[in-house]
């Protein structure tokens, strides 16, 4: 699923979208609480923040903010966000394309989750992508994303396997040791936890 793809899939399903995938897919399905998910937010978010594929706006929408900028490839995404975060700011963009860039309007800190398994790539390519876009400013990326590290987990792999098949999810190439290794060989400094089949990431550029 492209980014695209997956935007538009979340516009179709915003009003069960948050029990779905935030109360359920997570608990049961990835073993990763939306709780570890909020506790990222709180640890890592600033008030000057962009948030890429915002969903519903759920792991946001508790913070008061001096600038928030939303970014997404689906107008109807951004226009429900705009009126549930009381912000004028956004950019229709995918910045999982390579050499894409975005202007960073101040923001020092972006969150981007349960969105990079939704992008074609491997994870340490999509990352690349990511992290090039915003010129390697001093800022922090964070986030959540599933990976395909091996689970002995029953339910875990048939999510995995049905998810890949139908093109909703798009991370057969997604391994944490190889998200490690593109992260140690570019000299980030990086924070790295695994929750179940949740990888969550904090990387600071500089």
């Amino acid at each position: 699923m492209s980014f695209w793809s997956r935007s538009n899939f979340v516009s179709r399903t915003l009003q069960y979208y948050d029990v779905a995938v935030n109360e359920i897919n997570c608990k049961f399905a990835w073993n990763c609480s939306k709780k570890n998910i909020e506790n990222m937010y709180k640890k890592n978010i600033r008030k000057n923040h962009l948030e890429i594929g915002p969903g519903t706006g759920y792991f946001i929408k508790n913070y008061q903010f001096d600038n928030l900028t939303l970014v997404d490839v689906n107008d109807e995404i951004l226009q429900y966000n705009v009126k549930q975060q009381h912000t004028t700011k956004y950019v229709r963009k995918n910045l999982f394309l390579k050499d894409e860039t975005i202007d960073l309007l101040d923001c020092s800190s972006v969150g981007v989750n349960c969105v990079l398994h939704c992008v074609p790539g491997k994870l340490e390519e999509k990352m690349e992508n990511l992290i090039h876009s915003f010129h390697d400013k001093d800022i922090l990326i964070f986030g959540g994303t599933v990976v395909n590290d091996p689970s002995t987990d029953f339910l875990t792999n048939i999510q995995l396997k049905l998810l890949n098949k139908y093109g909703i999810f798009y991370n057969k190439e997604d391994y944490t040791e190889n998200l490690i290794h593109f992260l140690e060989k570019k000299n980030y400094d990086y924070n790295i936890q695994k929750v179940g089949q949740m990888l969550l990431f904090e990387i600071r550029l500089k």
